[in-house]
């Protein structure tokens, strides 16, 4: 059985606001927060793109990952963003979670990469507007990008 329990402000970390045209904005800025700081980014610049056009290789001779952070900790911790509220992170994300087994110095510079990426636009999140049809929702990121998600029954 199904009740209106009214308004959603919070959902496992994910900050829920509903405009009055009827869109919803979904936010992670505690999350976000929580990388800078346990990176010890709070003081850091911002990027304007999540990563570089390059993929990120495996740098077979590049020097040995040497942080006090745990890589696969925030991978993990960008993964959760990147399904809930930051699809724009997701190749960026995705070429870093590729080297969790042995991380290199330059696989740590594309994670501070996307720290100083979501620094810069921690605000924003994904904006969700319903178009009246249970299939589609039209989700925009950031207003840069817009996705269609399909749902079907």
């Amino acid at each position: 059985m199904l009740r209106d329990e009214g308004s959603v402000g919070d959902f496992l970390g994910i900050r829920i606001e509903k405009s009055a045209n009827d869109t919803f904005k979904l936010t992670q800025t505690g999350l976000i927060e929580k990388v800078i700081k346990t990176l010890g980014m709070t003081d850091c610049n911002t990027a304007v793109t999540p990563s570089s056009t390059d993929p990120l290789g495996t740098d077979k001779s590049g020097e040995h990952y040497n942080e006090s952070w745990e890589y696969p900790e925030i991978v993990g911790m960008f993964m959760f963003l990147t399904t809930n509220s930051r699809p724009d992170i997701a190749y960026s994300v995705n070429q870093c979670a590729r080297f969790t087994h042995a991380p290199k110095t330059s696989h740590t510079k594309a994670i501070k990469r996307i720290i100083r990426y979501l620094k810069g636009t921690c605000d924003p999140g994904m904006q969700i507007k319903p178009n009246g049809q249970l299939q589609v929702v039209d989700c925009y990121v950031s207003k840069i990008v817009q996705l269609e998600v399909t749902i079907e029954y």
